[in-house]
């Protein structure tokens, strides 16, 4: 009754119609990495990138503190001397034990030439040695980063926690190319679209705010993105 004479009408023959779905919390540039082959497309995209950068990936056994210090030790024997050394590991308890044992002094016996980061969990905690502790107070300044755990002689002991462990993983490090990263949230997206999603709100690191911004400028953006910055929660500086 309230067509009129410009009303398209669509026989549904039956089926239903509904507003698109959105959802206001959840991180399809994570799940994206689910997928495993997309995982390790994404991985070996990203350690080759940082190589181009002069920094070498590497993975360490951490069972125990030697382990993990005899493993870097062996590593940075064959990188260039320019280059810096990345690893990323997991957060729980062991791993945690592990953390609280160890500090730039150690690092120092078996890293001694190259700057070294090790991120843990999603970049809230870490280990830096003294040639990484050269570059952040070149760029940061004597102060430091909040969250540089200090001795008692208020020295910084290689620990890092909160802030600086953030702000040493998204923007000191080379961050992964948008290139590498928008074909695989495209996919991702894609499968939202088609269970019926319109609009997303999710929280994004600033790499991942370049890939969407990508898609975005190409016209192969399949939803609206509603967004904040990761780093907004661990850096009180920003």
């Amino acid at each position: 009754e309230m067509a009129g004479p410009d009303t398209e009408i669509i026989d549904l023959t039956g089926k239903s119609v509904m507003p698109g779905v959105i959802d206001t919390h959840s991180h399809p540039n994570s799940y994206a990495l689910f997928h495993r082959d997309q995982a390790r497309a994404v991985n070996q995209g990203y350690v080759q990138f940082l190589r181009e950068n002069h920094v070498q990936y590497t993975n360490a056994r951490w069972d125990s503190k030697e382990t993990a210090l005899a493993d870097l030790e062996r590593f940075a024997q064959n990188v260039p001397a320019e280059d810096w050394i990345f690893t990323g590991i997991g957060s729980n308890e062991k791993l945690l034990e592990i953390w609280k044992q160890m500090t730039l002094y150690d690092l120092d016996q078996v890293v001694p030439n190259h700057p070294l980061f090790i991120r843990m969990g999603y970049g809230w905690w870490g280990l830096v040695n003294t040639r990484m502790l050269e570059v952040v107070r070149e760029r940061y300044g004597e102060k430091l980063l909040p969250g540089f755990i200090r001795d008692q002689q208020g020295v910084p002991n290689g620990q890092l926690l909160g802030a600086a462990g953030e702000t040493l993983d998204m923007e000191v490090l080379p961050q992964r190319p948008p290139e590498l990263m928008a074909p695989y949230f495209k996919n991702e997206l894609e499968e939202w679209v088609a269970n019926g999603v319109t609009t997303i709100s999710t929280r994004l690191k600033g790499y991942e705010i370049s890939a969407y911004g990508l898609l975005d400028r190409q016209g192969e953006l399949p939803l609206r993105i509603a967004y904040s910055h990761e780093i907004g929660r661990a850096n009180p500086r920003l």
